[in-house]
């Protein structure tokens, strides 16, 4: 595989995470000033506190391993040769239709 098993274990969480927040705020009651939540707002409210605390452990781990995709790739505006790849990506014809000029 491309990514190790951590980042992939961590990307698994992370939309499992999103997916049971969207599912939760369907049905769950919003706090009022006069009524607390019920318990799928507590659930919300837990699952939240856990996919932001994923987010973080993911962000470190892209800090300090070393991978096949480097962290600066995912910020291209910091270098501009990558700069200049980005416009030439955006520019390029394809699925995005390439009209940024």
């Amino acid at each position: 595989m491309f990514y190790d098993r951590f980042t992939r274990f961590l990307h698994f969480v992370f939309a499992v995470g999103i997916v049971a927040q969207l599912l939760l705020s369907q049905w769950m009651y919003h706090p009022r000033p006069t009524k607390p939540g019920d318990l799928l707002y507590e659930f919300h409210e837990k699952i939240g506190i856990v996919v932001f605390i994923i987010i973080m452990v993911h962000w470190l781990w892209s800090f300090i391993r070393r991978g096949p995709v480097p962290l600066a790739q995912l910020f291209p505006w910091f270098s501009r040769p990558r700069l200049i790849e980005l416009w030439d990506d955006m520019n390029r014809p394809g699925i995005a239709g390439g009209n940024f000029v």
